[in-house]
């Protein structure tokens, strides 16, 4: 099904697991929002380095965000534009894109805040 979601057209998907509806997911190709593969390089990372906590049980799902994985399921660069996570049959909790902003971040802002130092995880 094709609906509107801000002013971008999207198609909805449901991701089920052993015949429960998890969520419900408006997809848009990246394109039409004037987004490239680029610019979810930064993500793809993110999705690599948090792999293993990501599959840890204990760990929330937000398969969505995991865009490699996505884009293959539903066969297209796609970007959600509305989430519903779904509990017991009914809409639980839902994010919606409102716009798209193309910025520059200064480097700084990934500085650690001073009192702050950098360890590695054992």
């Amino acid at each position: 099904m094709t609906k509107a979601v801000s002013s971008w057209r999207c198609e909805t998907y449901d991701k089920t697991l052993y015949g429960q509806k998890q969520e419900e997911l408006c997809i848009a190709p990246i394109s039409a929002l004037g987004l490239t593969d680029a610019d979810f390089r930064a993500l793809d990372l993110f999705s690599a380095f948090m792999g293993p906590i990501a599959t840890s049980p204990i760990a929330p799902r937000a398969d969505y965000l995991n865009w490699a994985v996505m884009n293959k399921a539903i066969g297209f660069s796609g970007i959600p534009l509305e989430a519903t996570l779904v509990s017991g049959g009914r809409p639980a909790l839902q994010d919606t894109m409102q716009k798209v902003e193309r910025t520059s971040i200064p480097a700084a802002e990934f500085d650690l805040p001073s009192g702050l130092t950098k360890r590695e995880l054992r």
